[in-house]
Parts: structure tokens; C-alpha cells; sequence
């Protein structure tokens, strides 16, 4: 049996017996993990805001923040090398103030970062304030068949549509 994280790039760890992992192995995706990652091996919440800026600059930039062949590569980048900001990856129309969460989310140090995603969360509604966002994805799945689900978004004419949940 064999695990790995959801991001198929991490190193895999084999299972023994019951336990999930070899203790002392590194779970994560490289291209993601926080710099302090590679020294303690223990996350924090800004662990997970890093990792959460990243995602959010590769979602901007359609790039990584950093590129890699090896673990040693991500490792060294993360910690060492400094960021490009998504702006001089070619985006246009970026918000600068967007630009700056995601650069303070990914600061090398973790007292630098935002402390916990709440924080995180209220910049982001500051940014785009809910009378500007799209409506939410409504999921019915009564008088469906098993596997299938209605979606619809509210108040629209198309609220009928089947999806199968495999592509949800």
C-alpha cells in the first residue's frame, strides 16, 4: 500500500501495518510547502497560509511560484530564493492589493504571513466585497437518480440541468 498526497508530485511514503506513514517522512507537495517545513517538519496554521498563497499564485499566474526537479530544488526556492509577484509574470489587471496578499501570504518567515485564515478570509472579502461575487452553485439531489445532481445557480431559468457527481 502505498500513500500520497492529493498533489501526486510528493515523495510517497509506504504504509506499514496499520500506521499510514514512515515516521519522519515528508507528506506534502513540494511546489507547496512552507519554508519552515524543511527545517522543523512541523506545521502550523502558516504553514497552511503559504501553502494557500501558492495555490492562489499558481490560480493568478498559471505558473508555480517556483519551478523545481527535485525536492532539494523546492526546498532551497521556498526558503531562499524571493518571489516573483504574480504582476511581473505578465497578468494583467491584477489589483495590487490582491497581489499583496498573496506575496504576504507567502512570506519566508511565518510571523511575516497572515496569522490565521480568518484574517486571510476578511482581506479577501475586503477586496471583493459579496455584492460583487457570483451567485453560489445551488446542489439539489432529490428525485434524482443516484449519481446524478441538479445544479443551478438561484433564481436562474436552468435550475433543470442534470450533472453526474463525478463531474461535480
Amino acid at each position: 500500500l502505498e500513500a500520497s498526497d492529493v498533489g501526486g508530485s510528493a515523495p510517497r511514503a509506504r504504509a506499514l501495518s496499520n500506521d499510514l506513514t514512515v515516521t519522519g517522512s515528508v507528506m506534502g507537495t513540494p511546489a507547496y510547502m512552507a519554508p519552515e517545513l524543511t527545517a522543523t517538519g512541523h506545521p502550523e496554521i502558516t504553514s497552511d497560509i503559504y501553502s494557500f498563497g501558492a495555490t492562489l499564485y499558481q490560480l493568478l499566474t498559471g505558473v508555480l511560484p517556483f519551478a523545481g526537479e527535485t525536492l532539494v530544488d523546492y526546498y532551497y526556492h521556498h526558503s531562499y530564493t524571493p518571489l516573483t509577484p504574480p504582476s511581473q509574470r505578465g497578468v494583467e489587471g491584477l489589483p495590487a492589493d490582491l497581489e499583496a496578499l498573496v506575496v504576504r501570504a507567502m512570506a519566508k518567515r511565518p510571523e511575516a504571513r497572515f496569522q490565521t485564515m480568518e484574517a486571510v478570509v476578511t482581506a479577501l472579502d475586503a477586496l471583493f466585497p459579496t455584492a460583487e461575487r457570483p451567485a453560489p452553485l445551488e446542489v439539489r439531489r432529490s428525485g434524482r437518480r443516484p449519481g446524478e445532481s441538479s445544479v443551478s445557480t438561484p433564481g436562474s431559468e436552468t435550475s433543470g440541468i442534470a450533472a453526474s457527481s463525478s463531474a461535480l
